[in-house]
């Protein structure tokens, strides 16, 4: 007897829909897959009026509920499924934002030839400011600290 294949679309947009709709908001749930070297990746995109309470405080319920709803997916279709979950574009919003600051910073070492020590930032965050000063050659950046209370510090290049 053959098994029936579960689209892991589906599961996703249900599960999605299924927390949203219990923490009380109303949103459009649509999901996108994508292939990369790990395998297949999930956007899952949230567009609706006050979706500033699944965001958070730069983001943390937003990444919270990724990690929650990717854990219950992944249960669910017995694989590892990974998934970003994005409510009303904030990500690319806060993409844009970080990249903003970061070539900020990165103007004052070139100026100033002095390092620069970003404010403390989620694992994701900090990834996005590197991406964003990767190509500059006049800059070399360095995540630091502890978990929890780590931050990008931007150097001048020798």
């Amino acid at each position: 007897m053959a098994t029936k294949k579960v689209d892991p679309r589906k599961v996703i947009t249900e599960l999605t829909t299924e927390f949203v709709k219990d923490l009380g908001v109303t949103a459009e749930v649509s999901v996108t897959e994508t292939q990369e070297e790990a395998g297949p990746s999930y956007l899952v995109s949230l567009q609706g009026e006050d979706l500033g309470i699944l965001i958070g405080y730069h983001g943390e319920t937003l990444n919270a509920l990724q990690l929650l709803i990717s854990l219950i997916a992944s249960k669910k279709l017995d694989q590892w499924t990974r998934l970003t979950l994005d409510a009303g574009d904030w990500r690319a919003k806060r993409g844009e934002t970080l990249a903003d600051m970061a070539l900020r910073a990165a103007e004052k070492v070139v100026t100033n030839r002095e390092e620069v020590a970003l404010p403390v930032m989620s694992s994701s965050d900090r990834r996005l400011v590197h991406l964003a000063l990767q190509d500059n050659a006049n800059i070399i950046t360095e995540s630091v600290g502890e978990e929890g209370y780590r931050r990008v510090v931007l150097k001048p290049r020798p």
